[in-house]
């Protein structure tokens, strides 16, 4: 893990002075991250140079976000490592659903396998091609070992403007639902010129076995993934990863329902979360996300650390600041009063960001430059480069990580997530499986239904 910067005494400059502004939040792990403009004060932009170890201009789906400067450890006085022996903060970060950074954990790993990220990228553009990700698995199918197969039933998109392929995997098992295992490629946006793809493995039907506790065909997606997925495996297999996430979180977490990403410029992800309504035991406990190659730009916060961001931006547009963005925004006499009443009362508020794409509150959450400048400044932006991972804790739709992502670079990069789930947990008995069962034991030959599937 990366650290080698250390604390000293900064100069009292205005860059330094404006980190240390009460409410500002300070994510672990990260370099701190601020907004500027080229019209800034002179004194400003000067201290700002000095302070800076790089920077990056914001633009997704053809809308411009901004420019950021992340500034370095030593020119603000903050000791990485430190920050990341501070268990019980770390452990406090976790608990409250707020994002954590392990800078350059993986960055050995990736040094040592090179050839899996070069592998990344030639799966990026075969996924691009008619056929190219059942090609990619039928040619790769024979490392899982015996018993898998690529089904020929071709099956259809969840979301036919997105979605480029779904390929249809079985293992042999007693387990039914090892017949519905999937790959799904797909675009990020159906922006013209955004040429960013995910590719995502999970079992069963979207969104409604998002969230199964069928802890069986998580571990079969998991054994898919990380066998084949490039660099999936060695995002697992990373001991001092798996040690902090164990120890952050306090109980042991397994990797599933993986999903690669190459964000490509003018690319990345709206406002979202990753969780699901679901019950805590035996929940999905939030996400790890390892950035691979290259790098991107991100916004993530907690839920409850969102929504009074949006309530001040509100009361702001109220007030006649920003005019420009309240016409855009709300154009309508009753529009902002309506869209303040929901943000002043909390339970409403929270229900409506929870929503997917944060419902009526999307155009304003995605607003940039504005808004994004807004939770920057706030301390809610970072960058992540090759070698870096970042964990989103989440306990169901009211605690979760809110977050937002950027292409930083000017070429596609490569990123991994995973989803967390507890180690131990077995799911209650199904009384209707147990009838099942009893009516149609297993050494009994089951009727052959009307229609098959394959």
């Amino acid at each position: 893990m990366s650290g080698e910067r250390h604390s000293h005494t900064p100069e009292a400059g205005p860059v330094v002075s404006f980190l240390k502004e009460a409410g500002r939040d300070r994510i672990p792990g990260t370099l701190p991250v601020i907004s500027f403009r080229d019209e800034d004060e002179h004194a400003f932009l000067d201290d700002l140079e000095r302070c800076t170890e790089s920077t990056v201009e914001l633009s997704r789906r053809g809308h411009w976000h901004g420019q950021w400067a992340e500034l370095a450890a030593q020119a603000c006085g903050i000791d990485l490592q430190a920050e990341l022996s501070d268990l019980a903060e770390l452990q406090a970060r976790w608990h409250e659903a707020r994002p954590i950074v392990l800078p350059g954990i993986l960055g050995t790993s990736l040094e040592r396998n090179p050839d899996e990220v070069a592998e990344a990228f030639e799966l990026y553009h075969e996924l691009g091609e008619a056929g190219g990700l059942r090609r990619w698995l039928k040619a790769r199918i024979d490392q899982l070992g015996p018993g898998w197969r690529v089904r020929d039933r071709r099956a259809g998109p969840s979301d036919p403007e997105r979605d480029l392929e779904r390929v249809l995997i079985a293992k042999e098992s007693n387990h039914r639902g090892l017949r519905d295992l999937w790959w799904k490629s797909g675009h990020l946006s159906t922006v013209e010129g955004d040429d960013s793809l995910r590719l995502r493995v999970s079992f069963g039907r979207e969104p409604e076995d998002d969230a199964s506790r069928d802890t069986v065909r998580h571990r079969a997606v998991s054994e898919m993934a990380e066998a084949l997925l490039p660099c999936a495996g060695l995002i697992s297999a990373e001991q001092s990863l798996a040690r902090m996430i164990e120890r952050v979180s306090g109980e042991e977490l397994y990797h599933t329902q993986q999903i690669g990403y190459w964000n490509a410029p003018d690319g990345g992800a709206l406002f979202h979360h990753d969780a699901f309504e679901e019950e805590h035991e035996g929940g999905q406990r939030g996400v790890v996300y390892a950035q691979l190659a290259g790098r991107t730009a991100w916004l993530a916060l907690s839920l409850d650390d969102l929504a009074p961001h949006v309530r001040e931006f509100l009361q702001l547009l109220s007030e006649g600041e920003l005019d420009w963005v309240r016409e855009e925004l709300f154009p309508r006499p009753n529009d902002l009063p309506g869209a303040l009443a929901c943000a002043t009362d909390d339970e409403r508020l929270l229900r409506e960001l929870a929503l997917p794409g944060c419902g009526r509150f999307a155009a304003l959450v995605n607003r940039g430059p504005e808004f994004t400048d807004y939770l920057a400044n706030a301390g809610h932006a970072f960058l992540l480069e090759a070698g870096d991972v970042l964990l989103m804790p989440n306990f169901g739709l009211a605690s979760t990580v809110m977050h937002s992502v950027y292409c930083a670079d000017d070429v596609p990069t490569y990123a991994v997530s995973a989803g967390l789930r507890q180690e131990r947990f077995e799911p209650e008995p199904d009384p209707q499986a147990d009838a099942r069962d009893a009516r149609h034991p297993k050494d009994h030959k089951p009727r052959r239904p009307a229609r098959r599937r394959d």
